[in-house]
């Protein structure tokens, strides 16, 4: 029997407030995890990079992002999807850092905060918490945060060991026998950073985030009359998985 989407409107807000509190309890379990992939992926610029839930950080069914953390104005914001398609700063006040469980070197060029959430929207334009993600597997957590470290890696120009450059490079030789037309552009960098992860020990927990975002799209799907375009999404998730398993088995 399939799992059931359990929504929490973001009309409730009590009801958020509590689940966002118990989400981030949660991974804070995570922090001494966290700490030790943050020294082995990134590698000498560590305090960069801070861990956490933000919720307005991500897009629709985005279960990991890394947001730039900036002082505007003399306050503390991030940046985050709009409505328009552009990202813009969203402020984060004093009353609401406690969604920061590790709070990087704001003083830093560059920091981060790698989060943690999962959102949908329904037919009436809607958006809901998908809470099954208090109950993801470890595997799933730990898979988000080593594939947005490595990213993070690669913007601040830490270079990639060689093994992780070949492994990449064999993808690339090897893209046309992986049967997947429509690509979203975005995809093709994410399937890099899902290899590098990979690589540097992370390939099961890769493959399970892989596992657990297809069974919810698919979940997703069934809540609206034409699928909106989940479909899609679904096929992405499907390639990046097949593309780890195939070239790291």
């Amino acid at each position: 029997m399939a799992e059931q989407i359990i929504p929490i409107s973001y009309k409730t807000e009590v009801d958020v407030a509590r689940f966002d509190t118990a989400f981030t309890e949660r991974l804070r379990q995570f922090l001494p995890m966290f700490a030790q992939m943050r020294s082995k992926l990134i590698e000498g610029d560590e305090l960069s990079v801070g861990f956490g839930c933000l919720p307005k950080a991500h897009g629709n069914c985005t279960l990991g992002i890394a947001t730039r953390l900036s002082i505007v104005d003399g306050a503390l914001s991030y940046r985050a999807p709009s409505s328009f398609g552009l990202e813009i700063d969203v402020d984060l006040p004093g009353n609401e850092r406690w969604r920061i469980i590790d709070m990087p070197d704001v003083s830093k060029s560059h920091p981060f905060v790698v989060s943690l959430y999962l959102k949908t929207d329904s037919n009436f334009g809607m958006t809901y918490v998908d809470t099954n993600i208090l109950t993801a597997p470890e595997n799933v957590i730990v898979g988000v945060i080593s594939h947005e470290l490595t990213e993070l890696r690669t913007r601040f120009g830490t270079p990639l060991p060689p093994k992780v450059i070949e492994l990449i490079n064999l993808y690339k030789a090897q893209r046309n026998k992986f049967n997947l037309k429509d690509i979203l552009p975005t995809t093709e960098k994410e399937v890099e950073f899902d290899l590098a992860a990979s690589s540097f020990g992370f390939r099961d927990e890769i493959i399970e985030v892989r596992g657990f975002n297809i069974n919810r799209l698919r979940e997703y799907s069934k809540t609206t009359r034409t699928g909106r375009g989940y479909d899609k999404h679904i096929a992405q998730q499907e390639f990046r998985r097949d593309v780890v398993t195939q070239l790291t088995s």
